[in-house]
């Protein structure tokens, strides 16, 4: 993903599983922006920089998690489905 701010950042996903009442989400992120000038605007710059990718890593989680609890819901929908039918 690029942004604006010559940002590239890159989340991969490891595993996603469910243990007991939590969920554990398991991947790699990785952040490359060019290196800044040292000026009055550096903290800006990076902060920005970080905002951008936070932003998007959160949206990221978000969906892969949803996902994650799609698929058990279905899961658990067809396990009473096949209980049902056994009856």
């Amino acid at each position: 993903m690029r942004t604006d701010h010559g940002l590239e950042a890159t989340f991969q996903l490891g595993d996603v599983t469910a243990s007991g009442d939590r969920l554990v989400l398991q991947g790699t992120v990785r952040m490359e922006l060019p290196i800044p000038r040292q000026d009055e605007r550096l903290p800006y710059q990076v902060e920005q920089a970080i905002e951008d990718a936070g932003q998007r890593f959160k949206r990221w989680v978000f969906c892969q998690l949803m996902e994650k609890l799609d698929a058990e819901l279905v899961l658990a929908g067809r396990q009473r489905l096949k209980r049902a039918k056994c009856r």
